[in-house]
C-alpha cells in the first residue's frame, strides 16, 4: 500500500513532468496528459459521460474545445489547474478571473479533484451557478435542469 506522502510526491512529480511540456502545441500537450494519466477512450467516456467524438476532438484539437468539457476532463481525472491553464492557453483559451462561472470552474479543479460530473453539478447548483453553465452530464442533464428551476 502506498503512503499518503508517497502519493503526494508521485502526483507532484507527474504534474511537474506535464508542466515541463509548456510552449508546445495544444495537441502535444493533450497527448502528453492523455499518456501521463493513462486515459483511454473507454475510461474517458465512462468517467466524464462525454462521447467518443468529444474524446477525439480533445485529443486531436481540430475544433476549439468548450471550457466546460476541459473542466469536466480536469476534475474527473485530477489534472492540476496549472496544467489545464497551460492546455487552454495553447488553444488560445483561458479562464477569465472576473467571470463568476470561470471562478467556479477553477475552484472545482482545485478543490474537488476526482469528483464525478454529477457531484460537480451538485456543487455548482449549491453555489448558485445556473444550469446552462453546469458540466454536461447526458445521463442526468434533465434531472439537473429540473434542479435549477427550484
Amino acid at each position: 500500500m502506498i503512503s499518503e506522502d508517497e502519493m503526494l510526491k508521485r502526483q507532484f512529480e507527474a504534474d511537474f513532468e506535464i508542466a515541463k511540456k509548456i510552449n508546445v502545441s495544444y495537441r502535444k500537450i493533450m497527448r502528453g496528459i492523455i499518456s501521463d494519466y493513462n486515459i483511454t477512450v473507454d475510461k474517458f467516456m465512462r468517467k466524464t459521460h462525454l462521447s467518443k467524438s468529444t474524446y477525439y476532438n480533445l485529443v486531436e484539437g481540430k475544433r476549439k474545445p468548450a471550457i466546460e468539457t476541459i473542466v469536466a476532463f480536469a476534475v474527473v481525472f485530477g489534472i492540476s489547474l496549472r496544467n489545464i491553464e497551460t492546455l487552454l492557453r495553447a488553444f488560445g483559451l483561458g479562464f477569465e478571473h472576473k467571470n463568476i462561472v470561470h471562478h467556479a470552474y477553477t475552484r472545482l479543479i482545485e478543490q474537488h479533484s476526482g469528483k464525478t460530473i454529477t457531484e460537480c453539478n451538485q456543487i455548482l447548483n449549491k453555489i448558485g451557478i445556473e444550469p446552462a453553465f453546469w458540466l454536461k452530464d447526458p445521463y442526468n442533464y434533465e434531472e439537473y435542469r429540473m434542479l435549477g428551476n427550484r
